[in-house]
């Protein structure tokens, strides 16, 4: 009988831009944020399309620390 392999365990792509959801579960796990918040209210949004939007990782957390420091 043939084994089978499963595949390994792939990391998600950390890259340099990150979809709203990809915000909201990195930054906003647990908190009721949702995808829709983050395209209102997160600055720096780049539309690449009429659906497609992504954020630069650096620019949140930028915006994060930023809110911090005000805190």
């Amino acid at each position: 009988m043939p084994s089978v392999r499963t595949p390994p365990a792939v990391a998600r792509p950390q890259g340099p831009y990150m979809t709203a959801r990809q915000i909201v579960d990195e930054f906003f796990p647990g908190t009721g944020i949702s995808p829709e918040w983050v395209t209102r209210n997160v600055p720096g949004r780049i539309k690449l399309g009429h659906r497609t939007v992504l954020w630069k990782r650096s620019a949140v957390e930028a915006w994060l620390a930023q809110l911090e420091a005000q805190l």
